[in-house]
């Protein structure tokens, strides 16, 4: 792992694909989804509630459907985690949306989605994809990529799919992101991965990207335009 540095200049022009994780990434919004699913467990005790606060934060890229699922079934050990994990699902959504309605794009984002072009953007995410592509035409965002994947379809087969669609081969390409998830996809399919820490809630990014393989370390959005030859977007810095 290195911190990204002018390098990611030429690899940015050089890639045929730019896939961007949402949550921590394009929106500032893992903070209020991590309250939102507080909110909706807000009746069970606290130990669990910190248990399931650990497994979201290092988690980032998995779908609301299966954290839930952890907890009702690996957690609480409800013999009826199911129909518990589709009305949380339920009731997540709600305040995931609402959550949304009160922040914009962050300014580091935009700048670089401008700067790549639509044509190479590919957004995917662990985000439900219908709630993910109401956000973008909301946000008036969709001019600035090309698609907008996200759950149930995991993050892995949802890059496959682009790459195979598009025919175009993992290491031409290069994927931001804040996640665990986004991590294993890179490796799994060895596309660069550029980890932008700045909005992260992963506790153990350090430990994990440091045995990685072709990883980038952006603290924030800032160092990530400068890198990149472009002006940063100061309204992202701390």
């Amino acid at each position: 792992m290195r911190f990204v540095d002018t390098d990611f200049r030429a690899q940015l022009r050089a890639a045929r694909l730019v896939f961007l994780d949402c949550d921590g990434v394009i929106f500032d919004s893992n903070g209020f989804k991590l309250a939102a699913m507080d909110r909706v467990l807000s009746d069970y005790p606290e130990p669990l509630r910190e248990s399931m606060a650990s497994f979201w934060r290092n988690n980032g890229g998995l779908s609301r459907r299966l954290k839930f699922e952890h907890f009702f079934r690996d957690l609480v050990q409800s013999p009826d985690w199911e129909n518990l994990r589709d009305a949380a699902v339920e009731r997540f959504g709600e305040y995931s949306l609402d959550g949304f309605s009160a922040v914009e794009p962050l300014p580091g984002a935009v700048a670089l989605m401008q700067a790549a072009g639509p044509e190479r953007l590919v957004v995917v995410s662990g985000a439900d994809q219908a709630e993910l592509r109401q956000v973008f035409q909301q946000k008036q965002l969709d001019p600035l990529v090309s698609e907008v994947l996200g759950a149930p379809t995991k993050k892995l087969d949802l890059v496959k799919t682009v790459l195979a669609a598009r025919g175009v081969r993992a290491r031409d390409t290069l994927l931001i992101g804040d996640g665990a998830r986004d991590f294993e996809v890179c490796q799994t399919l060895r596309i660069p991965f550029i980890y932008l820490h700045q909005y992260s809630e992963w506790d153990h990014a350090v430990e994990v990207l440091s045995g990685g393989s072709n990883v980038s370390w952006a603290q924030t959005w800032d160092d990530l335009l400068r890198a990149a030859g472009l002006a940063a977007a100061t309204a992202d810095t701390d």
